[in-house]
């Protein structure tokens, strides 16, 4: 089945944490079976109950992953799933995935085809890949389109999700260039309905999954 991940934006939510945990409930309602808890600002010991909080709200439905980045301490996995890394610490993976307990879950961010290998090698359970299309979310970054996620799709075993600027318009072309998912911000909790949003979009990368597969 395809992954459609709901990464947190605590500023799209106009700094309201109780928006965020309603936004990811609603969304895990309508379809999102995912979602990475990202708050690059926040301190650590608020960070943790802030994961307790979107885990409590998503109440089993979804995966949930923390985005720890360099923070000092981890959170304990007894109540989410798992730790995602952006790409700038792909290097503490492997010491990640040793210190954690079995059956935890470890994914990276990657920009490149030669990062997403790396942390691939490293370990990484699945790599969330960009930008695929311009995006507010990072209006410097140059999006670098299909072919990114072609290549990596077609050189790695681990599923690769697309990221940047993906809607219910284009997610379809990121599945059929060898993606096992989407993953997005706005297009979910910067909808007026994110329960539809996301039943919107996982029904257009579902029918695009099962299509590339019986091709």
């Amino acid at each position: 089945m395809p992954i459609l991940c709901l990464v947190t934006d605590i500023g799209v939510a106009g700094g309201d944490t109780q928006r965020v945990t309603d936004i990811a409930s609603e969304a895990v309602r309508g379809g999102v079976n995912m979602v990475q808890v990202r708050a690059p600002g926040m301190a650590d010991d608020e960070f943790c109950g802030f994961i307790g909080l979107v885990s409590d709200a998503v109440d089993g439905a979804a995966l949930v992953v923390a985005n720890i980045g360099r923070r000092g301490i981890l959170p304990s996995v007894d109540t989410f799933n798992g730790f995602h890394l952006p790409e700038s610490a792909v290097g503490a993976l492997p010491r990640l995935l040793r210190d954690s307990p079995p059956g935890t879950m470890v994914g990276a961010s990657a920009h490149s085809v030669s990062s997403a290998q790396v942390a691939a090698s490293a370990g990484a359970h699945y790599v969330i890949l960009g930008t695929v299309f311009p995006t507010v979310s990072h209006p410097g970054r140059e999006s670098q389109g299909l072919p990114l996620i072609q290549a990596a799709s077609a050189k790695m075993e681990v599923a690769v999700l697309g990221i940047g600027g993906i809607t219910t318009d284009t997610a379809a072309s990121v599945i059929r260039s060898g993606a096992s998912g989407v993953s997005v911000i706005r297009a979910v909790a910067s909808a007026p309905d994110p329960s539809q949003a996301a039943s919107d979009l996982y029904q257009v990368i579902q029918l695009a999954w099962s299509d590339s597969r019986e091709s």
